[in-house]
């Protein structure tokens, strides 16, 4: 959402709408589908469905391609998370299990957090790479929650860089997630 408009991804597009109507369009120049979307001030930050990169968007007024974000092999992103009150951050999650705090205005990895600090150590000797299936920002400045396909379930500070509980879930990886007050 940006105001009264909804922007969706679709294909190789992100599309915005106002009231069903489409009114602007940017499209990826690198040709690949865009799997995620997050609105981050006047900024549009999509994942392309590879994993590979995130493509920054100025959407002030026509949507302009600011930006394209390579991340390291071995590091396949699969959701954006904008934390409460981090100016111009974004924390990103991987399928490998890890994390990266971006700042996107100087378009630098600032902090990794590997899958090693946010499961046990018996998850990660079981399954050396449990995707991130779910990241969501708790009500706590600086906290947020990260679920695993393992069903491990990881409540993490990113200012402090520690694991502040750990729950699991049997039968299955978490699908969603969500706090409250």
């Amino acid at each position: 959402m940006e105001g009264d408009a909804v922007w969706a991804a679709s294909g190789t597009h992100v599309i915005k709408y106002l009231r069903g109507k489409e009114v602007a369009r940017a499209t990826n120049p690198l040709g690949t589908f865009l799997s995620s979307i997050v609105m981050f001030g006047s900024q549009l930050l999509a994942l392309t469905e590879d994993g590979g990169r995130m493509l920054v968007w100025d959407v002030s007024d026509e949507p302009s391609l600011s930006c394209t974000i390579q991340f390291d092999i071995g590091f396949t992103a699969v959701m954006v998370l904008h934390p409460a009150t981090y100016l111009n951050k974004v924390l990103v999650a991987s399928s490998e299990g890890d994390l990266q705090l971006w700042n996107i205005r100087i378009q630098t990895c600032i902090h990794k957090v590997s899958s090693s600090k946010l499961l046990t150590a018996s998850a990660v000797a079981n399954s050396p790479s449990s995707p991130v299936t779910a990241l969501v920002q708790s009500p706590a400045i600086d906290v947020v929650g990260i679920g695993f396909t393992s069903g491990e379930i990881s409540v993490y500070d990113v200012r402090a860089d520690e694991r502040l509980m750990r729950m699991y879930m049997e039968g299955g990886g978490i699908k969603a997630m969500s706090f409250r007050n």
